[in-house]
């Protein structure tokens, strides 16, 4: 856990910054016990057990002075919905060492990135060096995530944070960097990430709790320990829908085009935005019956005597049909 930091520039980025990106990983929130952060996140879908993306906005002050520089913090723990599943086996985990990412950057792991936005800090300093823009990208780790900061604009990397991921919570503790006053310290003033939905292999990097309570919302919480034993908590929330929602679901079938009295192995595959209607899929054809797989496959081994057009028909309670179609055609010397 903790931060790694350049040697120059990063005396202007506060080691909270990096702990606060990954707050991008939670719930919109309504109120602090403090008032000391103000939160608006919603997933970027409102159905339960779908594949969802995130889209963050949050905003750190001083409660006595709004215009002043926040307060530091030295831990952060955020716990996500119940309900919600983050399946890191989805995307590549980054194997780079800290070392290759703050030479390389977020290059160092192309196919490892979750997410990106912005952390712009409060310095201290008086204008114009009073804050301070950077860039953020959010890659996916070996049990952690790992977020990289880079000046604004630039390719120059500044820090590289870890943030461990474990079960639904999100536990940083950032390393802090000097700055100017009261304390020495910069302080992040506003984070702005968005997190994509993400599948691969019939499963989704980030999947919505199965179920929507009753007040229609999902709900998060995030702990802020602060450097002056300060501890504010911030209620999330997102809302969902508690309306009887059927996803879309599509079937292909291979091949679509045989010869009548040929022995044929088709091939089923069924697609969905939501997971529940990918797996356990019924697929009927030619008077037969078999459900998919967890990856939305199915197979059927038939004999098509009569040529024409035959109908496969894929259905699953709470999901629409869907329905593909063979050709049969008469082979030659067939009449």
């Amino acid at each position: 856990m903790g931060t790694w930091y350049g040697r120059k520039q990063v005396r202007a980025v506060s080691g909270a910054a990096v702990a606060t990106a990954i707050v991008a990983l939670v719930g919109a929130a309504i109120a602090s016990t403090y008032g000391r952060t103000v939160v608006a996140l919603p997933f970027t879908t409102r159905q339960p057990s779908t594949s969802t993306g995130l889209r963050i906005s949050i905003h750190y002050r001083d409660e006595h002075d709004p215009n002043a520089k926040p307060k530091t913090f030295h831990k952060l723990e955020v716990e996500l919905p119940a309900g919600i599943h983050i399946d890191q086996r989805v995307v590549p985990a980054c194997t780079a060492s800290d070392s290759e990412l703050m030479a390389q950057g977020p290059s160092a792991c192309p196919h490892s990135k979750v997410g990106d936005g912005t952390v712009t800090l409060m310095t201290g300093f008086p204008p114009p060096g009073d804050t301070f823009a950077t860039d953020v990208t959010v890659l996916q780790g070996q049990g952690e995530l790992l977020d990289v900061f880079r000046a604004k604009g630039s390719d120059q990397t500044l820090a590289v944070d870890h943030v461990k991921i474990a079960g639904r919570t999100l536990i940083d503790e950032p390393q802090s960097v000097p700055g100017g006053p009261p304390d020495g310290r910069s302080a992040v003033r506003d984070v702005r990430l968005r997190i994509g939905a993400r599948t691969a292999r019939g499963r989704a990097y980030l999947r919505t709790p199965p179920s929507c309570p009753a007040d229609a919302r999902w709900e998060s919480r995030f702990t802020v320990f602060y450097d002056d034993d300060v501890t504010d908590v911030a209620l999330a929330t997102s809302p969902c829908s508690r309306v009887a929602h059927r996803p879309a679901i599509h079937l292909a079938v291979t091949p679509r085009r045989v010869t009548a009295g040929a022995r044929v192995r088709f091939v089923f595959r069924v697609r969905s935005d939501a997971i529940r209607c990918r797996r356990r899929v019924l697929v009927r054809f030619g008077g037969r019956s078999v459900r998919t797989n967890r990856r939305g496959y199915a197979a059927l081994t038939r004999r098509l005597r009569h040529a024409g057009r035959r109908r496969a028909v894929a259905t699953r309670a709470g999901c629409r049909r869907a329905v593909a179609t063979v050709r049969v055609v008469r082979g030659s010397g067939q009449s």
